[in-house]
Formats: C-alpha cells, structure tokens, sequence
C-alpha cells in the first residue's frame, strides 16, 4: 500500500536554508585560505599544482562536502528538533523577538569566556612543555580574524548541525529512550572528542604528537564542543555559531595581540 503522505523531495529540508547555509559554509572556507597559507606555505611548496588552481580545487571538495554534510544534518535535525530557529524566523520574513538578541548576546558573552578559559589552559600547557605557536605571531592576527568565520560557520555545520544532530538521531533510534537529555550529551560528549581529534592533523604537522600534545589538543577543542553543543541544543546553531566566532577571535585575534 502506498503511502500518500511520505514527504517528496523538495519537503524533506528547507531548501531556502540549506543554500544559505551552504553559501555560508563556501565564503568561510575561501576566508581561511589566507591563515592557512601563511601556517603551511612550507608544505605547500611542494604540492606540484599552481596555487590558484589547488585553491579552486579545494573550495570545490569543500562545496561537495558540505552540501552532503548540511543536508543530512537538516534533515537529522528535523526529525530531533533541532535546528536554526532565528535564520528560519528571517526567511520566512518574520521579524526576530527582542529576546532573540539577548540570546545571541549571551551566545556571545559566553563565546568570550569560553575563549578567554581556553586561552588559560592554553598558557598551561605551554609551562607544562607544549608550546603551539598556532596563530600567535602579530602577522598572522588579521588571517586569524578570517579564520574565526570559518570556525564559527564551516566547523558547526560540519560538527554540531552534521555530526551531532545524526547522533542524536541514532541514538534515539537504538535506545528508544523516555527522556532524550541522555542521548544529548553523550552526542555533545562525541562530537566535542571526535572536534579535539579533528585538530591532530594540523597539530602533528606543527608537533611530534606525544601523549601531553594530544591531551591538550582533546581538552582545548573539546572545552569549546561541549560549549558549543549545549548552545545548539539550548538556543539553536546560530548561538553555537556566535559563540565559536567570539571564542576564536580571542584566540586567533586578542590573544597574539596580547603575545
């Protein structure tokens, strides 16, 4: 028997989303381009390819990356209830409450801190031994700016609206839970590890990984998922995606500013 009511295509996302945030997601990676040619232009001495044509190259895998990525992670959180509730509100024409942005100014403030404690730990780290120079020198501050949209838009879609809304989804799914706080943290939980071991590549391109160098790199970035996964969960992406923006441009801004 069929069944009439099963969604068609054009209903299984919103679409007038998915292309903003896709577009979002391009412009983000094309503005770290810039910190990361500064960070590795040793390696890429090497790649036998014409700059311009590796930077196209990679702004197309990225564009294929992330249109799968934003569809599913719209699609997974549909069906958990999560999602962007402020840029929906907008595009459907709707204007945002007053207590819309005092949310995102909350987003913000804690974004900040969240920064500034990373920021701590950091310093730690490096009496304990472990010294990143990852963006501290002050000609690399205006890259670190242009890197901070891509921490604030590229990676939330990729970790909390892509990652964390499908597990969440299977982990409803699997253990048909009665109350879903469960599940939700340990999807934050996940996604804030799987965040802290994203950043290896780059810090083993920079450090010997030793035992102390890949605790600090799982405690540093996974502070900030944990962060930013409660937001998402809480207020909605856009409040995670604020708080990433504010917490990296302390990092990759203020604090090489500050040496």
């Amino acid at each position: 028997m069929i069944n009439h009511n099963r969604p068609s295509f054009r209903q299984l996302i919103n679409w007038k989303l998915f292309f903003v945030l896709w577009g979002a997601a391009l412009v983000s990676v094309a503005a770290l381009f810039p910190y990361l040619l500064a960070l590795q232009k040793d390696a890429l001495a090497h790649i036998p390819l014409p700059l311009p044509l590796l930077l196209v190259l990679t702004l197309a895998q990225n564009g294929i990356i992330f249109a799968l990525v934003i569809f599913g992670g719209l699609w997974f959180a549909k069906q958990v209830g999560l999602g962007l509730p402020l840029l929906e509100q907008v595009l459907q024409k709707q204007m945002p409450s007053r207590s819309w942005w005092a949310r995102l100014l909350v987003s913000l403030v804690l974004g900040l801190a969240t920064g500034v404690v990373i920021a701590i730990l950091d310093r730690w780290f490096h009496h304990l031994g472990v010294s990143l120079s990852l963006g501290r020198e002050s000609h690399l501050v205006w890259q670190g700016l242009l890197a901070s949209f891509y921490g604030g838009i590229g990676e939330e879609l990729l970790m909390r609206l892509g990652l964390m809304s499908c597990f969440i989804w299977l982990f409803v799914k699997v253990f048909h839970p009665r109350d879903n706080r469960a599940v939700i943290w340990l999807s934050i939980f996940i996604t804030a590890l799987l965040f802290g071991l994203g950043h290896l590549p780059v810090t083993a391109s920079l450090l010997t990984l030793t035992p102390l160098v890949i605790i600090r790199a799982l405690v540093l970035n996974g502070l900030g998922g944990l962060v930013f996964g409660w937001l998402f969960w809480k207020q909605g992406l856009e409040a995670a995606m604020v708080a990433h923006f504010s917490a990296d441009i302390i990092l990759h801004v203020f604090a090489p500013l500050l040496g």
